[in-house]
């Protein structure tokens, strides 16, 4: 009882006739926090409120390590589950001043620590948004590096093959071509596309499916001879070897002249 006296006795007026009957019917347990609250002074009130009200060792337990009220008001929460509060605990060591929506976004997780930590760690609340609808732990370790900004991120979110996330992560600088890739189911086809420097080079590829067409439109040195390669029948690979030819075909007029002589791909200027 001395113990819970001396509790008393070191409350304020109004924090002794609130809690006063509450210390007195306290569980042993509950003493040693409630002497680590009354021991700092001023004396918090939200924090001795939250303790004596709480039924849970383990929650008094993070909760007298509490920085603000609202980290208190988290791990009192009855849905709060032990891990979120326990990483909780661990992020507030390192974060003083913790965001609402950090709060929140946990609060709204399933128990997995990882996920937790990457949440946590986040410094923008539309990254943090982006990897809790993640459901890859690969997909997630790339969200999360503060490189991929929010529209890369939208991209690698929205798609389940591994290699074009990757692709999308470390290769694609420009929306048009993160566009493009997305659009390709090939690995080594995306490869290709990625050597093309110009956009309409790239968009010409995405459209072919034939590796030698593919190769001779990303060396085609002009739009007009690529996109006349593009349309050349797959079977015209030495009509397409002669169109790069730029001694023999120095435009696009002296190319239809003569591939419309030599009959080569019936449907080519169609």
């Amino acid at each position: 009882f001395t113990d819970k006296a001396d509790i008393i006795l070191s409350l304020e007026r109004d924090q002794a006739l609130c809690g006063g009957k509450l210390i007195a019917e306290a569980p042993v347990w509950k003493m040693d926090f409630l002497k680590e609250v009354v021991h700092i002074k001023p004396i918090c009130t939200w924090k001795l409120t939250f303790i004596l009200g709480c039924p849970d060792e383990w929650r008094c337990s993070l909760m007298s390590k509490a920085t603000s009220y609202k980290i208190a008001a988290f791990i009192y929460a009855e849905d709060t589950s032990r891990l979120k509060a326990e990483v909780m605990t661990r992020w507030m060591q390192n974060e003083q001043i913790m965001p609402r929506w950090k709060i929140n976004l946990v609060s709204e997780c399933v128990d997995d620590e990882s996920l937790l930590n990457d949440v946590l760690g986040c410094r923008e609340e539309w990254r943090a948004k982006i990897i809790v609808e993640a459901d890859e732990d690969w997909k997630r370790g790339i969200l999360k590096q503060e490189h991929v900004d929010q529209w890369k991120a939208k991209s690698i979110a929205n798609e389940q093959v591994e290699w074009k996330c990757r692709m999308l992560d470390s290769r694609c600088a420009e929306k048009w071509r993160a566009q493009i890739i997305k659009g390709v189911n090939e690995e080594w086809k995306a490869e290709l596309i990625l050597k093309a420097q110009e956009q309409w080079r790239a968009e010409l590829m995405e459209n072919i499916n034939i590796e030698w067409k593919l190769i001779y439109v990303l060396r085609a040195p002009e739009h007009w001879r690529a996109k006349m390669v593009e349309r050349m029948n797959d079977r015209d690979q030495a009509a397409s070897r002669e169109m790069l030819s730029l001694d023999r075909i120095p435009d696009e007029q002296a190319a239809i002249q003569l591939f419309g002589r030599h009959g080569s791909s019936a449907n080519l200027f169609l």
